[in-house]
């Protein structure tokens, strides 16, 4: 398995759960829903964080900006902040496709504190779907492209690693509110276009290679259809790999209908074992 990801062979998708595992300062999503439904004062909510998203994106007295500015302030990481699972990854000789479901750039800090070459892709808010911003370690400026070109530029092959920002970042650039996935409609506008959203270039790599997903469950109706779309492209013979400690009856009948072998150990453990044979 290690020999696989020291080969750049597999490609690994890094969940919203990552950053509080490894910094307890870091709130998990299951937190971050009653924070915000406070900060708004809809005391009694009870359900869903794209929920409580659409409830602020609709209520005029607070929108879309204001939503995200709530968010940027929950989730901020400190400027120094790393996880050991990033550092891991960043000294991976071989580029590596990262698929991340987090809204921070803490993945793209570490990076280039280990001096590891990436490229970061994410969904440009633009009146045609496909267009993708691409930000480079090694340049300063943001470029532009379309899923449909992507490939041509053979990035991995250029020894770039590429992290995909399949749900968008906080404080890209290039970027404005409506590239962020948080609410419903987002999920839904996702769901009605994803084949025109998810670059070709790396569902071919999906097909090719061996597929991890860290820090990434099925408990919520927005995951579930994010690692369906994801599995649904890939359309390997081989099982793919994730890591839920204490995975529910629930999760443990998800994982083996979607083939995924689940190995129920800690996930700074699973990182600290990798470590020892990297």
């Amino acid at each position: 398995m290690k020999h696989n990801l020291q080969r750049g062979d597999i490609v690994i998708f890094l969940g919203s759960e990552i950053p509080p595992v490894f910094d307890q300062n870091q709130p998990r999503v299951e937190e971050l829903t009653p924070k915000l439904a406070q900060r708004v004062g809809y005391t009694d909510f009870s359900d869903s964080f794209p929920e409580i998203c659409e409830y602020i994106h609709l209520d005029h007295q607070f929108g879309r900006n204001s939503l995200c500015l709530q968010l940027q302030e929950l989730l901020a990481p400190s400027p120094s902040a790393l996880t050991s699972a990033y550092e891991f990854l960043a000294q991976v000789n071989k580029p590596l496709l990262l698929i991340s479901a987090t809204y921070d750039s803490c993945l793209e800090n570490t990076f280039r504190q280990h001096q590891k070459k990436f490229v970061s892709l994410c969904h440009a808010a633009t009146a045609e779907v496909g267009n993708l911003f691409l930000e480079y370690s090694d340049r300063t400026e943001i470029e532009s492209c379309s899923t449909e070109t992507l490939s041509s530029l053979q990035l991995l092959e250029q020894d770039y690693s590429v992290i995909y920002k399949i749900l968008g970042q906080f404080n890209h650039p290039e970027n404005t509110s409506d590239c962020l996935m948080l609410s419903e409609r987002d999920y839904l506008t996702f769901a009605q276009t994803k084949d025109k959203l998810i670059p070709n270039y790396i569902i071919n790599q999906l097909r090719n290679h061996g597929f991890w997903l860290l820090g990434y469950y099925p408990n919520s109706w927005e995951n579930r259809l994010i690692i369906r779309e994801i599995l649904d492209k890939r359309r390997h013979q081989e099982a793919a790999l994730t890591v839920q400690p204490q995975a529910d009856k629930f999760a443990q009948l998800y994982w083996a209908d979607r083939r995924v072998k689940n190995y129920q150990i800690d996930l700074i453990e699973f990182i600290s074992n990798l470590q020892k044979h990297l």
